[in-house]
């Protein structure tokens, strides 16, 4: 339907092996409902970073694509293999620095795939988190250290090194 041609609808994935499956069954069975409720208790200074989620149940949410000025969709980070827009840059340190102080362990944020480039003009570009389930121990039951706050940290710190160095590009 051409209405409604910029809503995304995600679904838990079904190509897990028979582990994953049970593990997303007992365990993530809420994901989607955790997902919303997380959009909504975001912090204000970052939640525009975050791609509103519209909708969501055990087994699916529904969000909109975001969309660049001209129209078009707006890219994973991964798809352009680096980025070196100053603004795209300083908006994701924010956004780390916020998580980090409001201990809030989002880990699958700084992931190419998870994060989209948003561009507002051609000189303005922002990032766009379209994946924010796992988090803390119940996105990573088998990191049992992952408990401690020290190893929150830890994982945060090396999630969000390890994705600027793979995709600043100056």
């Amino acid at each position: 339907m051409k209405e409604h041609d910029d809503v995304c609808i995600k679904i838990v994935k079904s190509d897990f092996t028979f582990g994953r499956r049970m593990q997303a069954f007992f365990m993530r069975r809420r994901t989607n409902i955790r997902e919303l409720n997380r959009y909504a208790g975001l912090p204000e200074d970052i939640k525009c970073f975050f791609n509103p989620i519209v909708e969501a149940d055990t087994r699916y949410s529904v969000a909109r694509m975001p969309r660049d000025h001209d129209g078009g969709f707006s890219r994973p980070v991964f798809a352009y293999g680096g980025v070196s827009n100053r603004t795209f840059w300083e908006a994701v340190e924010k956004i780390y620095k916020v998580l980090f102080e409001k201990k809030l362990w989002y880990f699958d944020v700084f992931n190419g795939k998870n994060m989209f480039v948003k561009k507002e003009s051609d000189n303005v570009w922002l990032p766009v988190i379209v994946d924010f389930k796992r988090s803390g121990i119940e996105g990573f039951p088998l990191q049992v250290h992952l408990l401690l706050p020290s190893e929150k940290r830890k994982k945060m710190d090396r999630k969000y090194t390890r994705f600027v160095k793979k995709y600043r590009k100056d």
